[in-house]
């Protein structure tokens, strides 16, 4: 493990050193202030001698950078007034190489603060800079006790979750105005998802839930179904299905369901498919049960 002490100048912009107490855990430095964890992960930087960057993680008083140099990762951190490589976990498996100048690091308070509002508690807080799928890279704070996750992006904007009981808002969110799609449904976990065409035998499907922010992936499928246009399910449809799925049921369409709204083999209008503890009903667009 390589050690090296932290330059004396740089501890004293810090406040760990400054010259009227020696750098010691009791007076270690606040991430969370501004500038100090961007100067930090650049001082990091310059200690790898690369930007190639794969994850950053920070914490009140740690920082933490992994970069890459072909496939290997080396991890290298601040602690306890050191800077020095660290073992860790973090492999590269094709990730998203990047530049953490890129992201904004000068206001970490208010991202802890936002990020305790919304997942309901501040302890363990560490912001991570992540390729959360495919190349899309995000600012995620995390609890320790793991609560939800909040995300954030490059310019420190909270990205809202799509939540899938609004069913009409959240494909606005997501989709055009008009979109022509295969299919629009929610997983029991809550999950939100549209397959849009994507040529022969292929669908993209666009997935959202109250947890993430909204991800995108190709997937395979033939024999599709015939597509049809977003606009046909507005707010006043959405919701005259969801209170005929009730009925039918004889339970609130709330948590525990899946939802499928697709046209069905050699069908031009899409059906709705509803499922909830082992029940299930198909309803024409209009609410009305659908018979064989």
């Amino acid at each position: 493990m390589h050690i090296n002490p932290l330059p004396l100048v740089m501890l004293c912009f810090l406040g760990v050193a400054g010259c009227s107490h020696p750098p010691s855990a009791e007076y270690g430095p606040d991430f969370t202030q501004p500038g100090l964890a961007s100067a930090m992960v650049e001082t990091l930087m310059v200690e790898a001698g690369t930007t190639r960057v794969i994850h950053v993680e920070i914490s009140t008083t740690e920082v933490q950078i992994s970069v890459v140099r072909g496939r290997d990762v080396t991890s290298f951190a601040y602690r306890n007034g050191q800077i020095s490589t660290i073992d860790s976990d973090i492999e590269y498996v094709g990730q998203a190489i990047f530049d953490p100048r890129g992201f904004n690091l000068e206001t970490i308070d208010s991202l802890f603060a936002q990020a305790a509002t919304w997942s309901g508690s501040s302890r363990g807080q560490r912001l991570q800079i992540l390729d959360y799928s495919s190349g899309d890279l995000y600012m995620a704070v995390t609890t320790n006790p793991e609560t939800l996750p909040v995300f954030f992006d490059a310019d420190g904007e909270l990205v809202r979750p799509i939540v899938a009981k609004d069913l009409g808002t959240s494909l606005a969110e997501f989709l055009e105005i008009d979109q022509e799609v295969v299919r629009v449904g929610v997983e029991v976990d809550g999950t939100l998802y549209a397959d849009i065409p994507a040529g022969e035998d292929q669908v993209w499907r666009i997935l959202s839930n109250e947890r993430f922010p909204t991800r995108e992936h190709v997937k395979s499928e033939s024999n599709q179904p015939e597509s049809f246009h977003s606009s046909m399910l507005t707010n006043s449809v959405l919701d005259r299905l969801i209170t005929s799925a009730s009925i039918h049921l004889k339970s609130p369409v709330d948590s525990g369901i899946t939802m499928v709204i697709e046209c069905e083999m050699g069908e031009r209008y899409p059906s709705i498919h509803v499922s909830k503890g082992g029940t299930k009903v198909v309803m024409h667009l209009d609410g009305t049960l659908k018979t064989k």
